[in-house]
């Protein structure tokens, strides 16, 4: 019988992302991870829309479908924290491990699904930290918005180490909690 990290290498992961910045952490991560990705996302998803979806696929689907799920969100600010906590609570068992002051890590181990959130945004929570021109120069910002954010967030920040360190904090997560 295989171990579960060998069937998540071997599987794909069922993504669904908030925005294109999140898409490319995401494609970041799978490349680490070894695994294949099916990723939902469109210019009209929104972490409303990537909760509603994420419900739906884990009470629909069957076990075989993908190995595991994973949805990337921001946590953004205010009111809307106890919102999201109140969403991912409302139909998954949660167990949350902060990965920095920055990052979230919310999951349930029986159904295999991860939610990865950002706090309060991957801008700032991330892309900032990484590279500071990302979040000064109003055209990079709109660039990393944009439907082509992600390669050319993967051209900028391939080799930073904050990134790579980020990175590989969320990847031994991850296979932590999917064994």
């Amino acid at each position: 019988m295989q171990s579960a990290s060998e069937r998540t290498r071997r599987g794909i992961i069922r993504v669904f992302t908030e925005c294109f910045a999140n898409k490319w952490f995401v494609m970041t991560l799978c490349e680490r991870l070894s695994v294949r990705r099916k990723i939902r996302h469109s210019r009209k998803s929104s972490r409303d829309r990537v909760i509603k979806d994420l419900k739906e696929y884990i009470l629909s689907s069957s076990e075989e479908e993908a190995t595991a799920v994973l949805a990337v969100i921001d946590y953004e600010k205010g009111r809307m924290r106890p919102y999201i906590d109140a969403l991912l609570n409302e139909f998954l068992r949660t167990e949350k491990q902060r990965i920095d002051n920055s990052l979230v890590v919310a999951y349930e181990r029986e159904r295999r699904v991860v939610v990865i959130v950002f706090d309060p945004n991957i801008e700032e929570a991330l892309l900032c930290r990484a590279d500071r021109r990302l979040c000064r120069d109003k055209d990079l910002l709109r660039r990393i918005k944009s439907k082509r954010g992600p390669e050319f967030l993967q051209g900028r920040l391939r080799n930073n180490p904050y990134i790579r360190s980020i990175t590989e904090r969320v990847a031994k997560t991850m296979e932590e909690l999917l064994q």
